[in-house]
């Protein structure tokens, strides 16, 4: 084998091993992607024991559930409202304005 048949196939082999180094990584990368978006999508966000809830709701006042319970500020208790949109719609109403 000439010289220059050993430059050509070493060069052959340097554009494999490269090309499959790429091909691993973009694999790798996208693996990676996907079981971040599976963790995320299949995991199970926390709720309240009904007794969480019931001392939640005690905490309300009967005659403005609008009006921020023992241990929320006013912005907290304005955002805990904006994700019970059905629960506290008179209020979310309120703070829209006219």
């Amino acid at each position: 084998m000439s010289k220059l048949e050993q430059i050509f196939l070493v060069l052959i082999l340097l554009v494999l091993v490269a090309g499959s180094i790429w091909v691993a990584s973009g694999y790798w990368q996208i693996r990676s992607a996907l079981s971040i978006t599976t963790a995320a999508s299949s995991s199970v966000i926390p709720q309240a024991s009904s007794a969480e809830y019931r001392q939640a709701k005690q905490a309300e006042n009967p005659n403005n559930p609008c009006l921020p319970p023992a241990g929320y500020t006013e912005e907290s208790w304005r955002e805990h409202m904006s994700h019970h949109p059905d629960e506290y719609r008179q209020c979310l109403d309120k703070l829209k304005g006219p």
